[in-house]
């Protein structure tokens, strides 16, 4: 069954997705990481465990809504991580 998600949730759709698709990250990285870096794992287990709360707080307000919209649904966006190469208006400057 398709559904069209109401504006007002809207933003929060868009919130889900951003955070699941950060979740998704930091998850995978996890993976990779090896036993002399136990203080950035520890780290970055406490970041995806306020990451997992936070997902689950905006799910539990999709539930309140009267119209119901699966989180589940709701595909995770993958953050931006590059670095900015020249600063904002730097090539206008060079002119």
């Amino acid at each position: 069954m398709s559904y069209r998600v109401p504006p007002a949730l809207s933003w929060l759709a868009k919130k889900r997705a951003h955070l699941a698709g950060e979740l998704q990250r930091l998850e995978n990285q996890l993976d990779g990481f090896l036993n002399e870096q136990i203080k950035a794992r520890q780290h970055q287990e406490s970041v995806i465990a306020t990451l997992a709360h936070d997902l689950r707080a905006v799910d539990a307000v999709f539930a309140l809504h009267e119209i119901q919209v699966d989180p589940e649904s709701i595909a995770p966006v993958r953050p931006k991580t590059a670095r900015k190469v020249i600063a904002w208006g730097e090539i206008t400057r060079g002119c």
